[in-house]
């Protein structure tokens, strides 16, 4: 029986239920894996996100995430030859077409490193200078940037299981929480913050509450889905 691939889901790691839908070779047809997301339970990574994962993150400063990001960074360049024979099995493209996924993701990660350490060791930011309301300067006003309390859903195009995932999950991580749903990948790499599921069905982007954010990279097929479904009020 050809491998069933884990979802990371809720801090764990949960295989889904039913036979999956086959991941093949585009060269040679071989079946390399299978993926389910039959069976999980969105509610409850939801609220993990919410309750428990987005509380543990916003007790780290802008630093100490960006420090993270960065131990992420040296994981993947660890295993980036594993990579490119992933994505030469999974996708059948080319060490130089691979290169603007995969070393594209690593680089990104890297940018956001560098720019989450640049703000230093708090867990705010004041937004522009403090404004007067009172002739004398007495009492004042001033804006301040905190990391939202909502999940981020991204929903991402199979063609770059790498960069498309890394440039919105490390902007995310590092300034706010992140649940990403990733449509056909064979790999990746799990924060106490980060939700990984394959398969094709069961949607979240019904499962909304107020801070959360949602994102679609591909094609308006796809696109078409989520609106139907969130119109609908469709699982």
């Amino acid at each position: 029986m050809i491998e069933l691939l884990k979802n990371h889901v809720a801090g764990e790691w949960v295989v889904g239920t039913g036979d999956g839908h086959t991941l093949t070779d585009p060269v040679t047809g071989e079946a390399l894996a299978r993926v389910s997301s039959e069976g999980l339970d969105l509610s409850h990574a939801f609220r993990f996100a919410r309750d428990e994962a987005g509380a543990a993150l916003r007790a780290l400063t802008y630093a100490e995430r960006a420090a993270r990001l960065a131990d992420v960074v040296k994981l993947l360049q660890s295993k980036r030859e594993d990579y490119y024979a992933i994505a030469l099995a999974n996708s059948g493209t080319t060490r130089n077409d691979s290169a603007v996924d995969i070393d594209g993701g690593i680089f990104t990660l890297s940018y956001y490193a560098r720019l989450g350490a640049s703000l230093g060791n708090v867990h705010a930011l004041r937004d522009g200078n403090a404004s007067a309301l009172s002739k004398d300067q007495s009492f004042s006003v001033q804006h301040v940037l905190t990391p939202t309390r909502g999940v981020a859903l991204f929903i991402n195009a199979f063609n770059f299981p790498s960069w498309g995932l890394w440039e919105k999950a490390a902007p995310a991580f590092a300034f706010r929480r992140t649940r990403h749903r990733q449509a056909r990948d064979r790999d990746g790499v799990a924060h106490a913050t980060h939700d990984r599921r394959c398969g094709r069905r069961g949607h979240p982007a019904t499962r909304r509450a107020l801070g959360d954010l949602r994102r679609l990279c591909g094609s308006a097929r796809p696109g078409s889905g989520v609106r139907c479904r969130v119109l609908h009020g469709l699982g």
